[in-house]
């Protein structure tokens, strides 16, 4: 008699190895989603470790202060905290809050990975790394303390420690005084990028913020840095150019931004095999230089209204800088010049697209519609325009809504209604200088009508402290 299979018996022989089989490919999984895990770990800290040995990172140590700012409320990480936050603003103003080769942080904001029951932590093995390839790290470390016995809160002042590849420097900062401590740490933050950080973001921020003295601080810094023939001293020689287009000197510029390029491709054909091999790294801060360089060149040429030569400039410019829509306004501009109306509209609506909050772009782009008959789209363009200008005197000029003539009117009311307003006295001033440019008032001649009334009003109406400041730019101009 045949014996036939029996399911159940089966089934109960199968059920062991079923789960053994589950069991494996569980094991299989956890092992490869570990590895998974291992892998991505090793990545993560090498792509940190390789950002770390890149770049030169500038670390702010937490500062000593004082019981009574502990009480206060200004711990020694909220004042480390508070500088940082300055150099930031420092760099937002200038644009240059994006350069990747100069990277601050503070200390607490460093990451650190720590291996359990080793010891062994991101830092420390970035630090070794360091030292293995002589890659200079700078820290900052400092104190706020008296300098004498017995001294007050206000004659306090910060002492900052700066450790570097090159040894130790010392910044010995003014006693507070009566400014805040943001005020205070302002000014530092300001002198640390000057000697130490970055000198021209620096000079950049002199020329952007324009405070009492500024223009002779730009020079000097970015003369600097172009004597030393460094990375850095095609950007030195441009923001020349700027100073000297500021004063009406267009050729003068124009040949600075060609003397620019030539002095970058020197300094970029006597770098290092290691040197070649970074700047492939931050090509992007290579390329955001020489853009701004042949921009230079494009706005010279075309004050001098040579638009076919800007429009050669701004097309490199905007191959180098796609992102920048500053410089398709520009080349919209000379496009207008030459009646390319259509080209100005398209490249104007791609401006609006980049930057719809720039008010140029919507009255070049009324402008440029207007040229084509479209009054009424032209029209919904121009008030975009306004709107977003909002009470910019400037942007009134600028655009063309105000004359010289009027502008000045306008300038010298405003400034007699609102004295204390810095904003009216350099508008007075700019416009007296676009006077002296057009060629129909020589505003250096201080019995001339025109100066001899801005001058009378200045010394009448403008509080002490402002007095100086609204006559810099008509100084720094006729010197």
């Amino acid at each position: 008699m045949v014996e036939r299979p029996n399911p159940a018996a089966e089934s109960e022989i199968e059920k062991p190895k079923r789960r053994e089989r589950i069991a494996a490919d569980l094991a299989v999984l956890r092992s490869t989603g570990f590895s998974l895990v291992i892998i991505l770990g090793v990545l993560a800290i090498g792509t940190v470790t390789a950002r770390d040995l890149t770049q030169a990172p500038v670390v702010l140590e937490e500062i000593t202060v004082t019981e009574d700012f502990e009480k206060d409320g200004l711990s020694g990480l909220v004042i480390s905290n508070m500088l940082w936050d300055e150099i930031e603003h420092i760099r937002n103003q200038t644009g240059k809050q994006n350069k990747k080769t100069v990277r601050i942080q503070t200390a607490s904001r460093q990451l650190d990975v720590v291996a359990p029951g080793s010891g062994l932590s991101l830092q420390r093995v970035t630090q070794v790394l360091r030292s293995l390839f002589n890659l200079p790290q700078t820290r900052i470390a400092g104190e706020i303390a008296c300098p004498v016995r017995g001294c007050t809160a206000e004659e306090m002042a910060l002492t900052l420690r700066i450790f570097s590849g090159s040894g130790t420097r010392i910044i010995e900062a003014s006693p507070i005084g009566r400014n805040t401590m943001r005020e205070y740490l302002q000014q530092t933050a300001l002198r640390l990028m000057e000697e130490e950080i970055d000198p021209l973001v620096a000079a950049w921020y002199y020329y952007y913020t324009a405070p009492e003295g500024w223009e002779v601080q730009a020079r000097a810094i970015a003369t600097q840095t172009m004597v030393a023939r460094d990375r850095h001293s095609e950007e030195a020689m441009t923001l020349l150019g700027y100073l000297d287009m500021d004063h009406g000197e267009w050729q003068i510029a124009i040949d600075r931004a060609s003397a620019a390029i030539l002095l970058g491709d020197d300094i970029r054909n006597e770098r290092s095999l290691r040197q070649r091999i970074k700047s492939m790294v931050f090509k992007n801060d290579f390329d955001a230089v020489r853009a701004e360089t042949y921009f230079l060149q494009g706005i010279a040429n075309a004050r001098l209204d040579q638009h076919e030569e800007a429009i050669d400039s701004y097309l490199i410019a905007q191959a180098l800088a796609p992102e920048t829509s500053v410089i398709k306004v520009d080349h919209a501009f000379s496009l207008l010049k030459m009646n390319e109306n259509q080209a100005a509209s398209d490249l104007l609506s791609e401006a609006a697209l980049q930057d719809p909050s720039d008010p140029y772009t919507w009255t070049l782009w009324g402008e440029a519609l207007e040229n084509q008959g479209n009054t009424a789209e032209a029209d919904v363009k121009r008030e975009i325009g306004v709107a977003l200008a909002k009470d910019d005197p400037w942007f009134y000029f600028d655009s063309g809504l105000w004359s010289l003539d009027y502008a000045l009117n306008e300038a010298k009311l405003w400034a007699k209604e609102t004295p204390n307003d810095l904003n009216a006295w350099m508008f007075w001033s700019d416009m007296l200088v676009e006077k002296d440019f057009d060629g129909s008032a020589d505003i250096c001649d201080p019995n001339q009508t025109l100066i001899a009334a801005f001058l009378e009003t200045v010394n009448s109406q403008a509080p002490d402290d402002l007095k100086d400041i609204a006559l810099d730019g008509l100084r720094s101009h006729c010197e």
